[in-house]
């Protein structure tokens, strides 16, 4: 019993650390993305390449031109429970290169192919103004079914569609003033705040500590009882 209970007592401090470590995960978010999104706007059409994930929800435009054919869409995207995808588009640089760009909402319904994404073409020269986001780790994909459904974008395997070199991240754009037909833009609002970490922390280590004061009182008191009984 003494062992279970320090074993009990170890998996209690655990998760109490755990949720410490999630604590000063958020707050180190918190700082990153205010600090993102209160830099000025940078122009990348022409530095694609210095772009990281570590930029992620910095301000940024960009002009190119889309590869209207060669979209992909995110699933399972929802506007008022509307079941959708993103539709994100290569959009291609004046140097040959592309960054994806999630152009927003669009219904499931009506849309189960890439032809039916073209009714979305927009052709010509184009200037787009978003946030960068950045590259998710998906499990791995068989490209060979269903090559442009996904469930996130992962350049490392989406970029076994194209030729030409894709940015690691991509650009969600911001919607435009009284935008009502799909695309959608989608731009998620982020919460500012340290979330329920601390307190979960704290819950964790008061059992831990209740089950490591409270054994040896249990333990002299059935001891006490057993001395009573003799």
């Amino acid at each position: 019993m003494t062992f279970l209970v320090l074993l009990a007592s170890m998996v209690l401090i655990r998760l109490g650390l755990w949720q410490v470590e999630r604590y000063y995960f958020r707050q180190n978010f918190n700082a990153n993305y205010i600090k993102a999104t209160q830099l000025p706007v940078i122009d990348i059409s022409k530095n694609i390449n210095d772009i990281t994930g570590d930029m992620e929800y910095r301000k940024v435009k960009i002009i190119g031109a889309f590869d209207n054919d060669h979209s992909i869409v995110r699933l399972n995207q929802y506007v008022d429970s509307r079941l959708g995808y993103s539709l994100l588009t290569p959009l291609i640089l004046s140097d040959g290169t592309a960054v994806m760009i999630d152009r927003g909402w669009i219904p499931a319904e009506g849309n189960g192919t890439r032809q039916d994404w073209l009714k979305y073409a927009v052709d010509g020269e184009i200037s787009l103004s978003g946030i960068i986001r950045r590259s998710i780790n998906i499990e791995k994909k068989d490209i060979s079914k269903r090559p442009e459904f996904w469930i996130d974008f992962d350049k490392d395997q989406v970029q076994q569609l194209y030729e030409y070199q894709l940015s690691p991240v991509f650009i969600q754009v911001f919607p435009t003033n009284n935008q009502t037909e799909p695309p959608l833009p989608m731009i998620a609002t982020v919460e500012i705040t340290d979330g329920p970490h601390a307190g979960y922390a704290l819950q964790w280590f008061t059992f831990a500590l209740i089950l490591l004061l409270g054994y040896p009182f249990f333990l002299k008191t059935t001891e006490a009882q057993k001395n009573a009984n003799k």
